[in-house]
């Protein structure tokens, strides 16, 4: 859909979805061209189903992605200059059992099988990617989806593509989903860090790496937690706890908050990020921007956090999560999402 881009109309179920994409995109484009078009590309084709809805009167309210429904979300990380998107690719009629697969062919390709084969123990010579999505739909138990199933992308114009998946795994104790996931440390032991007290999952991301992204539930996010967690991983808690507390404006942070800890393929953690829903710590979307701006960042990537918030206001929240990460190097990052206007 060469339209995201080139600023015509773009006929369909969801011309508010593609109109908002578009917009932001070309505002990306003007920092890097070839991330945009690729990026353009690559939402185009995951928003395609959602397009062509049969439901047009519900397409571009049905998601739970974002807080109006609309199903299209940019991200923001300090750490680079890229542009990172999440979308929905089921439309909404789809059948919510369907919408995993749905969103692993938009990531990862057309070799995704339709449904998990042996999920309980794969068969040998199935791709990684296959075992961890027929694992991922085992946990999920056929329930019902308080959130959906999305695929995500980031661009550059100096790097590769990435991609990936997100899928619920609400309720499960981390411990359970990362054996449930087929993530074997070579000692048998998990690390220390995934034992942390009163975290519960919600979802995961599945990353076209081989790595995965654990997004859990906190009802305590405190200073201890917080110097934990980084601790556990960097060996020190001398940076995450001041950087949160920094962005967030408070010692106080919201109850519940969340946390997500990236994990390889032997359940070792990289990287760990606190995070929560803007709303709950700023007056408004001119002050996120604001705590946003003030935090280090790598060169660039503000001007893609201006260029995703100078869209129009239109009455309601557009910043969604906001967070701060620090890496298994010790290396901190702030990030948000941005709906798109």
């Amino acid at each position: 859909m060469t339209t995201l881009l080139a600023g015509s109309s773009v006929a369909g179920a969801a011309p508010r979805t593609m109109a908002a994409a578009g917009m932001a995109l070309r505002r990306l484009a003007r920092i890097d061209r070839a991330a945009g078009q690729r990026a353009a590309a690559a939402i185009a084709g995951a928003l395609g189903p959602v397009d062509g809805s049969a439901w047009p009167e519900l397409a571009d309210r049905f998601s739970r992605l974002t807080n109006t429904g609309l199903g299209l979300e940019f991200a923001w990380s300090s750490k680079d200059a890229a542009v990172r998107w999440i979308a929905e690719c089921g439309p909404p009629e789809m059948a919510e059992r369907d919408r995993l697969v749905i969103a692993a062919r938009a990531a990862f390709g057309s070799e995704i099988a339709d449904r998990p084969s042996m999920p309980r123990t794969p068969p040998t010579g199935v791709p990684a990617l296959q075992r961890l999505l027929d694992r991922t739909a085992a946990l999920q138990h056929d329930m019902p989806l308080r959130f959906g199933a999305w695929t995500a992308g980031r661009h550059r114009s100096n790097s590769p593509d990435s991609r990936k998946v997100y899928a619920e795994l609400t309720g499960l104790r981390v411990p359970a989903a990362v054996r449930g996931l087929g993530l074997t440390p070579p000692s048998g032991r998990l690390h220390p860090v995934l034992h942390s007290h009163g975290l519960v999952c919600r979802m995961v991301g599945l990353n076209d790496d081989g790595t995965i992204e654990l997004y859990t539930r906190t009802t305590d996010p405190d200073e201890p937690l917080i110097r934990g967690l980084e601790k556990s991983i960097t060996g020190r808690d001398a940076v995450l706890w001041a950087a949160v507390t920094e962005l967030a404006g408070t010692t106080r942070l919201p109850r519940p908050s969340g946390v997500s800890m990236v994990l390889d393929e032997r359940a070792e953690p990289l990287a760990v990020c606190w995070f929560s829903f803007a709303k709950a710590l700023f007056p408004d979307d001119a002050a996120t921007l604001a705590a946003l701006r003030r935090a280090p960042a790598a060169p660039g990537s503000v001007a893609v956090l201006n260029a995703l918030a100078a869209g129009e206001p239109d009455g309601r929240w557009r910043f969604g999560i906001v967070g701060v990460g620090v890496s298994r190097d010790g290396k901190l990052w702030s990030q948000a999402g941005i709906r798109p206007t």
